[in-house]
């Protein structure tokens, strides 16, 4: 069970992050699958973007958080994308 205005957005989010941050030719790939027994759906989205080191993860994932070696990048939005997906 889900909201799926909410699913939508969370989809698009994710999406649109991994194409910010991918250079033109780079590679994105969404993978989705359903477990039918436990009614999961799972969805992956991979890139070979600018990346995020390990310690960024947790500020990357924070209200407006942004990271400063990517900001030469992309600087659109202010930063709550993949805190709403969270």
């Amino acid at each position: 069970m889900g909201d799926e205005r909410r699913f939508k957005q969370v989809l698009i989010n994710l999406i649109k992050n991994a194409y910010k941050f991918t250079a033109v030719g780079g590679k994105i790939e969404i993978k989705t699958s359903y477990d039918h027994k436990l009614s999961i759906m799972s969805v992956h989205v991979q890139d070979n973007g600018a990346g995020i080191a390990a310690e960024d993860i947790d500020r990357l994932f924070s209200r407006f958080g942004k990271l400063h070696r990517t900001a030469k990048l992309n600087n659109e939005g202010i930063g709550l994308g993949l805190t709403i997906v969270k």
